[in-house]
Parts: structure tokens; sequence; C-alpha cells
């Protein structure tokens, strides 16, 4: 609130005070007359007056939820003079009241009909006098000028405030914090005591969650203390909760606390069944670049996979997500099945404030859930006019938004190994249909510009690339089941296993270059030798790819394992080890690293697989003659054999990876069976 102020402002024990206006009640609760505060002007000097307020609720009232309920019910809006105005409802209802002092996104801020320009350095806002409690109270403006610097890197950002670049910031990524302890020229403090929410929102529109039974499996999959884990790490940052309209709020409910908070792997496989799921992918959208939302998708994905979903994590910006998840269309037509988001715990503190309850089809936020009775029971809420039986109507909307999945707040062996054989046949087809189907011709490549139609046909032949695409696929899969991939069309076979291998990293790899290379002169610069020629020189070319995929990934793996371990560290059987006289390291190693173990496995096992997608920069950076730009030249090149058979062998080794996971869970915590 910098620049425009509300009628009414909810101090820190949520309370409704008077801000700019105090107001009267008539007409048996009907009628609500507001009295502007003397001397009330707009911040370019133009007194407030009462058809400001009008026209500034109005316009409030067509784009806010709130106030496009409160709207329905009032009757007429009328200015009396200068600094006196009235609100009539068409029945007596204390919820506008709520409504004009809510906080959050969408306020009911007061502003003037025209804005005009007025010098920055002019103080002339009237604040009340007593201390500012929430948002109520003064509001002093104790700095002359603001700027807003955007910093994409939180690093970059959180460097700036201990340097003194910067004087605030409105939030820290939580496994920054800890460079903060200690530090006296920062202070960290929790200034949004009711704190944020987040929660994954399912498509209704589409298979697989256009099925109530399917939805229920999804949110029994996810267990909250996985999610919070991820994205916050600490326990003193937050907490679970089962309730949709927030946990310490006037309409908190117990319901689902036995399921919601630790979901129920066994009743989601048995929804899933029930539910007939038929395989089809449940598309999750990841945002990259935004740490509140990037790390929930994975632990969700992950989740749902032990359930039996099929599961694809797609990720992007946030900006695009943001324009994705309006896209009413398919999953397979650029829609969605699954996407994160969080919210200010104030805006979802009631039904009728709550985006994500709005249950209304096409007309209700992303997801457009159609329930009709949970909107009329919004009705009915807004029409309440006593608060204990908005108490009981918001309680069963709870219940129905649970289970409607509206809001969600988290021999096995053999069967896994067959399963390889499809999968591994289906990668093999579309690898082979879209090498035929992609334009260009081998025997060109091979015989250049210059040669004739008669030298093109011949080496086609010797290929045997003149045959229909059927019968060079049976040929082509005859010898892959003899553990033959073919041979290059276009490269020797001694040159192929000279290729060597890689270490996929990412782009920081060029500042270990410029460090420990240009600089200190400590290792090679890039390049690959054979350890038959080198030893040493094949090791030390291999250190700074080795580190710079390391620092990707040791932070995460041990900000997961620090934050799971703190979990376990404080149950009841590792009190009793440590009553027993068993050794810290004991304790620590046999009985807390070990139950912790299950959501450091599912991050390695993540991070194994997305890894081989950094393959080609890798090679780039360090000028590595791997199976990533092997990939990339035979693609251009159309060497077909050599594109087919390492594309497999990566999707075979991401299988595998998987199938280990998943059989460690079971090694690590006994209660996992399959």
């Amino acid at each position: 609130m910098m620049i425009y102020d509300q009628l009414l402002a909810q101090d820190a024990q949520g309370d409704i005070r008077p801000q700019m206006a105090t107001w009267r009640v008539g007409d048996g609760g009907k009628t609500y007359r507001f009295t502007l505060r003397e001397g009330l002007k707009f911040h370019d000097g133009s007194p407030v007056m009462s058809e400001d307020c009008i026209a500034s609720i109005k316009r409030w009232g067509q784009v806010d939820t709130m106030g496009q309920v409160l709207m329905k019910m009032v009757s007429r809006m009328h200015s009396i003079d200068d600094r006196n105005f009235e609100i009539a409802l068409t029945q007596a209802n204390d919820l506008i009241l709520e409504a004009l002092a809510k906080t959050g996104s969408r306020p009911a801020v007061i502003m003037p009909r025209r804005l005009a320009e007025t010098p920055p350095s002019q103080a002339d806002y009237v604040a009340r006098s007593e201390p500012l409690s929430g948002s109520a109270g003064g509001k002093q403006a104790l700095v002359d000028r603001v700027e807003f610097v955007a910093m994409p890197d939180q690093m970059t950002a959180l460097n700036a405030l201990i340097n003194g670049e910067v004087d605030f910031l409105e939030s820290v990524p939580y496994d920054l914090l800890p460079m903060l302890d200690g530090n006296q020229t920062v202070k960290v403090d929790v200034l949004n005591k009711e704190g944020n929410w987040t929660m994954f929102r399912m498509n209704f529109l589409y298979p697989p969650f256009n099925n109530r039974l399917l939805r229920q499996a999804a949110m029994l999959s996810v267990r909250q203390q996985d999610v919070l884990n991820a994205l916050v790490g600490n326990p003193k940052y937050y907490r679970t909760c089962p309730a949709v309209f927030g946990c310490g709020l006037p309409y908190e409910s117990q319901y689902g606390s036995d399921f919601v908070v630790s979901g129920d792997l066994a009743k989601a496989k048995a929804l899933l069944k029930e539910g007939g799921y038929d395989g089809k992918p449940v598309v999750i959208l990841q945002p990259s670049d935004n740490p509140f939302a990037s790390s929930q998708p994975l632990v969700i994905a992950q989740a749902l996979r032990k359930t039996g979903f099929n599961v694809q994590v797609q990720t992007m910006d946030w900006q695009t997500l943001t324009a994705r998840r309006g896209n009413d269309g398919p999953p397979t037509n650029g829609g969605w099945n699954i996407f994160v988001t969080f919210s200010a715990l104030g805006d979802q503190s009631d039904p009728i404030r709550s985006l994500f309850v709005a249950a209304a089809g096409k007309k209700s936020w992303f997801g457009w859930p159609d329930v009709p009775k949970i909107e009329e029971l919004r009705v009915k809420f807004a029409m309440a006019s006593d608060k204990a039986e908005r108490k009981a109507i918001a309680e069963e909307i709870d219940r129905m938004a649970i289970d409607e999945g509206l809001v969600v707040v988290a021999t096995y062996v053999l069967k896994r190994l067959l399963a390889i054989v499809p999968t591994c046949f289906a990668v093999a087809v579309i690898v082979f249909a879209i090498l035929r189907l992609t334009p260009g011709d081998p025997a060109a490549m091979i015989a250049g510009d210059m040669a004739t139609p008669e030298q093109l046909a011949q080496i086609r032949a010797a290929l045997g690339i003149d045959q229909p695409l059927y019968l060079q696929f049976i040929f082509w899969a005859e010898r892959l089941l003899r553990g033959d991939l073919g041979t290059s069309l276009i490269s020797q076979p001694d040159g192929i296993f000279g290729a060597g291998f890689s270490v996929p990293v990412f782009l920081k790899g060029y500042l270990l270059v410029l460090v420990f290379a240009v600089g200190l002169r400590w290792l090679p610069v890039q390049g690959y030798a054979s350890p038959a020629d080198s030893v040493a020189g094949f090791a030390t070319r291999l250190v700074l790819p080795t580190i710079a995929l390391s620092l990707s990934y040791i932070a995460l793996i041990a900000r997961i394992t620090r934050s799971s371990v703190l979990e376990v560290i404080r149950e009841d059987y590792v009190r009793t080890a440590r009553a027993k006289g068993l050794g810290e390291r004991m304790v620590l190693f046999r009985h807390a690293l070990r139950n912790a173990a299950v959501p450091v496995l599912t991050v390695i096992g993540i991070g194994i697989t997305t890894l081989i997608g950094g393959v080609v920069v890798t090679e780039s950076v360090f000028n590595l003659p791997g199976l990533g730009r092997l990939v990339v030249e035979s693609v251009l090149a159309r060497d077909y054999p050599v594109v087919q058979g390492l594309i497999l062998v990566f999707a075979l080794v991401c299988i595998l990876i998987n199938l280990a996971i998943d059989l460690l869970y079971c090694v690590f915590d006994p209660r996992i069976s399959y």
C-alpha cells in the first residue's frame, strides 16, 4: 500500500478496523453508511470524495472474486455528500466489511477518478495516528525514493543484500537462509505470519483427471511432508495442514487430516485400479526459474509414478507456464494435467476469497472444475448473516473440495524387467520412423555432390536402404535382438570405439575453465586423452567436468538429506536409541540416515536421468568426443544405425536407473513393498 489505501483494514489479530472511513449499520443490517476521515487526499493532492469511493468499489467489484459476490447483493450505492456515502444490500449481511478490508492480490483500494502528476518528494498522505498493526493503522512513508531492482538470480540478490547494495529482499530461498546466520547487518524476520500456501491443481476437463476416483488417487499419492521438505527443507519455516482454508484461521477444518497430510499409497493404488486408469500420460508443468514452485512438481511426479500413473514432466519458465495453464485444450495439444502454484494464505482463507474452490466450470480458475453443489454452498455462505452458519458451510465446502480433488495441498522386479521390452520396442519404432521421415539421403552424404545417379543407387543397395521401410525395420530389429546395433554408414568401427565417454555438466563449466585452466593453469582447458596413451592426461581432463557436474547436484542432495534427517532425528525411536547409550555416529548412520534415504534416492534418480540431456553441452564446453556429439553428428549425417543404437542405449539406461531406484526404496525402507 505505497500509493492507495482501503476504507477498512484488518489488524494483526484479524479484527476489522476503520482505515479511511468509519461506518454505521442501519435498516436491520441492510444499509451501510461510510464517513471518510477529514483531510484525506490522494497522492496528486486532490481530496478523497465519496464519488471516488463508489467508483473504486464498482471497479474492484468487477475483477475480484469476493467483490463479484458482494456486488450481486448490492441494490444501490449513492453519495450523500462529499464525505458520506451509503451502500444498500438486498438482505442483511456483514460480508461487506470483510470484503472491503480484505488483503492479498486484489484489495478494495480507493483511487481518484482521474489521476494527475505530483512531485515525488511531496508527502501529502494523512496517516492514522496509532501504530501500524497488520495492514491497519498509521502508514508512514519513511523514504524519499524506492527503486525496484530486477535480479533473476537469487544468489546475486542475496549477495547484494549482504554487501549493502540493496536494502530489502521480499523473500529469500529457504536453502540460502543459513548464509545470513550471524550476519549483524541483516535482519531476517517472518513478516507474513499467516504464511503462504502451495498446492497442485488438476485439469478437470480431460483424462485422467476428469474422473473423480483418479483425482482422489493422485491426491492420496502425495505426502505433504515430502513436498515441503523439497520446497523448504527447514521445519522451522513450514507446517503441514489439511485445511483448505488454512490452519489457525477462522474457517479451519480438520476433515481429511488422516490422509490429506500423509497420503495413503495402498488406497491410491486401489482407486487407480477402480477408476480404470488406461495409462494416458499425466503432463505436469514445472517452472525452472521459480524457486517457490520448481521442486514440488518433481516430488509429485515421483509420487504419482509410485502409484502407477504414467507421468511426463515438461519444464519451462514461469512466464510460459502462466500462459500455458490458460490453455483449455487437451494435453496432447498444448494443454496440461497438473501444475503447481502458491498463494498468500490470506487469499484462500474463506470460500469467497479462494479462487481454488470456485467450481463453475469454464468460469472458474484454471483447471475448470464443475461442481454445482459447491457453487450453491458458496452463494449460501455469502448470504449467511451468522458466523456459526458460515463456519458450518465452510466446513462442508472444505470436505467437498477435498473429495472432489479441487485442492491438493502431497513379483515386482520381473514385471518391471518385462516392461522394458515394450518400452524399448516403442522407442525403436519411433526413432526408426523419425529418421526415415527426416529429409536427407545417406548415400548423397557419403558420395558427395558430384555422384551420379548410378553411383547413388549402388551405395543405397550396399547400405540396404533401397528396400521398403518395413523390410529395413525387420532386418534392423533382427540384428538388434542378436545384440548388433548396426554399423555406421559414415565412420569406421575403430573410430567409433575411440569416441569414449563424457560427463554431463552445465554452462558453469566455462567458469571452471576460466579459473582453473586459463587463470591458475592447474588443469587442461579441454580435450580428450586416451588412457592408453596417458592415464594422467586422461584423468586430469576429467577433473573439471566432474567438478562442474558434482557442484550442481551435491548441494541439492545435501539439502534434501539434511531436511530429511532433521525430520527423522526427532522421531521417538531415535530418542530411544540415544537413551540406550548408542553413540551419535551409530544413531545417525544406522537409524536416522537409513530412514531418511527415500526422498534422497528420489532426487538422485531424477538427477541422473536429467543429466543425460546435458551430454551435448558437456562435450561442447570441454571439447570431449563423446556420445552426445556423436548423436548430433550422426543425425546431421543421416547415419541411421548410430542414431538408432545410441538412443536405444540412452532409453535403456534411464529405464534401468528408475528400476534401481525403486528397488533401493525397499532396501532402505522395509515398509515399502511391491
